[in-house]
């Protein structure tokens, strides 16, 4: 006795894929990190001292060496004390709280502003850094006119 397949009928069952794509306007996880600037300033005469005499063959090269990083290190300090950091509370130059540093580039930095899009916010607009606190010399009312770039959204 051979059995066979018959097919008696067919089921077509209709599928039908849809893609939908949805923004999300909300931070899914924010750290904020405070860096006590005090004791980061200390070991930074000890580390220029040693990066700048360990490639030294002699005594005599070794004082100038030493001699120009501590010549320097102030100015480095001082431009590093006025740069914005990661973190840090953002304000317009009418006291307007705007949000808080996200991201330091070359010539800007990325303003994460609560329930707004992110902007890019150019160094030369910043007025003032003192403490924890960054003030633009732009009121809150001016920051959409300024033509400052968005990050992109993907």
């Amino acid at each position: 006795m051979t059995k066979e397949a018959v097919v008696t009928g067919e089921v077509v069952i209709n599928k039908e894929r849809v893609s939908e794509t949805q923004q999300v306007a909300d931070t899914v996880r924010k750290e904020v990190v405070r860096v006590d600037e005090s004791a980061a300033q200390a070991p930074a005469p000890a580390r220029v001292g040693t990066a700048g005499t360990a490639g030294t063959a002699g005594a005599r090269n070794a004082a100038p060496a030493s001699a120009s990083a501590s010549r320097q290190e102030p100015r480095s300090q001082a431009s590093q004390k006025m740069q914005p950091a990661e973190g840090m509370d953002v304000s317009s130059s009418d006291g307007t709280v705007l949000g808080v540093v996200k991201e330091i580039r070359a010539s800007d930095f990325l303003l994460d502003r609560s329930g707004q899009r992110d902007l890019y916010v150019p160094l030369s607009a910043v007025a003032q850094v003192t403490g924890q606190q960054v003030v633009l010399n732009v009121a809150a009312d001016d920051i959409g006119d300024q033509g400052w770039p968005n990050p992109s959204l993907f």
